[in-house]
This record gives structure tokens, sequence and C-alpha cells, in this order.
């Protein structure tokens, strides 16, 4: 676990992610021309009380993307055959 320090929501806050996570952050912030504290404020603001969690999905979500799968979201119960699309 890595652990850094960013202002989120206009409050400081530590983030532990593995090393992984943050190498996947650090090449997001890049393809999106953004500083990587700028990335974590977007994803985290969305998400305050729980950002490692966000961008931990985040991250899950833009690799699914990048091998031609995407999250789907139900309310019901999970079906195997609808997870990915």
């Amino acid at each position: 676990m890595d652990d850094r320090t960013f202002t989120v929501a206009g409050r400081p806050i530590r983030i532990a992610l593995e090393e992984q996570f943050w190498e996947c952050l650090e090449d997001l912030a890049i393809e999106q021309d953004l500083a990587l504290r700028t990335l974590v404020a977007k994803i985290g603001g969305q998400f305050p009380l729980d950002v490692a969690s966000a961008l931990r999905l985040y991250v899950l979500d833009d690799v699914l993307q990048k091998a031609g799968y995407t999250l789907t979201a139900t309310t019901g119960p999970c079906e195997p055959s609808l997870k990915y699309h």
C-alpha cells in the first residue's frame, strides 16, 4: 500500500492504494492531460466519503472499457450473462 495526501472536496485526505492503482491513475491523468491531483479531486469529489473505493472503481471501469467491456449497474440479483456486455 502506498499512502498519498490530496485535497478532495476542500479538505486534505490521505488515500491508501496499491501501487498498481496509483500507476494506472497516473497513466489516466496523462491520457486526460490532467495533473494526478486534479484527477483524484475530480473523482473523489463525486464520492468524498469513500475516495479510495471510487478511485479503484474508476481504474476498473477504464480497464474494462479498454478490454471491450462496460460495467452495468443493476438493482436486482446479479445475472452472470448481463454482468458485462
